[in-house]
């Protein structure tokens, strides 16, 4: 087979040797100027800190309000009870009593207990930090590709006046995580 671009003999290759054309008419090492991320880039100010996942501090310590921060209200408040459960599921495998009943207990076993819940929100805020960076990356495409079917002309304007982040999204969950935090001791105490 002749390359149809230089002439070159391909054989039985899948690319000529000469130019780098390939059967399904790319270019080997063709430079590609669109950017797949661009419309996330202008979305999201720190793009890069969450494409490479550094800077890991922020969704350790902000935990399931970082969702909030990045303007996912709904999924901070549902990982925010996932956490809740995770807390108290680690808990339950870490002590092998109740902790809710009234059991007389010594000092030396309080700060055991301590230790033990600190070793629980330090895992779960782990957990949070590994992966709360893909979560809000996969849940701005989703939002950025439904913005463009919905407006195809106007979509990169309508993506740069979205709402920035606001600490009253922020204090708006902390409420809103009061409340589940109330629900679910009603349900634990309630089973």
């Amino acid at each position: 087979m002749k390359c149809p671009r230089c002439h070159a003999n391909m054989a039985n290759r899948d690319y000529c040797i000469r130019c780098g054309y390939m059967k399904n008419g790319r270019v080997i090492g063709e430079y590609n100027p669109v950017d797949k991320d661009a419309d996330l880039k202008a979305y999201q100010d720190h793009y890069e800190e969450m494409q490479w996942n550094t800077k890991l501090f922020k969704p350790f310590f902000l935990g399931c309000f970082y969702f909030s921060w990045n303007r996912h209200l709904l999924v901070g408040l549902v990982s925010g009870f996932i956490g809740l459960a995770l807390y108290y599921l680690i808990m339950l495998l870490l002590v092998s009593f109740p902790l809710i009943d009234n059991i007389p207990i010594n000092q030396f076993q309080q700060g055991f207990l301590f230790m033990l819940s600190v070793v629980a929100v330090a895992m779960v805020r782990t957990l949070y930090a590994t992966i709360a960076n893909t979560i809000c990356l996969y849940l701005d495409r989703k939002k950025i590709l439904m913005m463009k079917k919905k407006y195809p002309e106007e979509y990169m304007k309508r993506l740069l006046k979205q709402k920035p982040r606001s600490f009253m999204q922020v204090l708006m969950h902390i409420m809103l995580y009061l409340l589940f935090f109330v629900l679910f001791l009603i349900l634990v105490r309630a089973f």
